[in-house]
């Protein structure tokens, strides 16, 4: 948020306004989207989030879906979310923590109890590559089409 985007506009010259900022990422990068759209909603107003590691806690929180449990808790902010997971994406072998679907499903919850913006999606498809290559048009044109 305060390397990277402000990098992007001087070279690129993009809108500026939060709603016009969107963050995207998958697995990680996912759960790296929310976060710093969490942290940073006075520059990033939205996020795609394609099977994010939502499962994922810091060293000091070892409880399961920490996220979740952080949005439920905080404030509401200006940000919209498009979260995306395959519908094969049920592992539970994180030390018995909730699956991909399973998370991503909650996640989904908590944000529209919370009065977010969400678009929620379910693909044929597992953690790769190749099953975010053929959404993205999808989650792209849910913040950007006319």
């Amino acid at each position: 948020a305060n390397e990277l985007i402000p990098f992007i506009r001087t070279k690129y010259n993009p809108a500026r306004e939060p709603p016009h900022t969107v963050l995207m990422g998958s697995s990680h990068g996912g759960l790296a989207a929310n976060a710093i759209a969490i942290e940073h909603p006075d520059i990033v107003g939205g996020v795609i989030s394609q099977s994010a590691s939502l499962w994922w806690p810091p060293a000091d929180d070892l409880e399961p879906e920490y996220f979740p449990r952080r949005i439920a808790r905080e404030p509401r902010k200006p940000i919209r979310f498009y979260i995306e997971v395959g519908t094969f994406e049920i592992d539970k072998t994180r030390g018995g923590q909730p699956g991909q679907v399973d998370v991503s499903r909650h996640f989904r919850d908590v944000l529209i109890a919370k009065g977010y913006d969400v678009v929620y999606s379910q693909y044929p498809g597992g953690h790769e590559y190749h099953s975010w290559r053929v959404t993205t048009p999808n989650a792209l044109v849910s913040f950007f089409a006319p």
